[in-house]
């Protein structure tokens, strides 16, 4: 069993170092069972993240939770980027 470290989005310390069950950031080198989502900013720029839906999650009910549970900030690389600076919120097709 491989020793478990926090989550680098929301510091979940139950991470398993692929995808994070509390928040949905999902390592960048374990893409299978992940959505890709576009945020497009109010300034037009664009972001692309990931995040897990091995459990079912789908894209609303992560839009959902990051609404209600988590303020209105969502996982970005390393970090979270809040609903107040997003104009638009996709998944993509890959």
């Amino acid at each position: 069993m491989s020793e478990l470290t926090a989550c680098p989005i929301c510091g979940n310390e139950s991470w398993d170092e692929t995808s994070c069950k509390n928040c949905g950031y999902v390592c960048t080198t374990a893409l299978e069972n992940t959505v890709k989502v576009r945020y497009v900013t109010k300034s037009g720029e664009v972001l692309y993240t990931r995040f897990s839906n091995e459990y079912g999650y789908t894209f609303e009910e992560f839009f959902r939770d990051r609404m209600e549970h988590e303020g209105g900030f969502f996982p970005y690389k390393g970090g979270r980027i809040s609903v107040d600076v997003l104009a638009r919120i996709e998944v993509v097709e890959e």
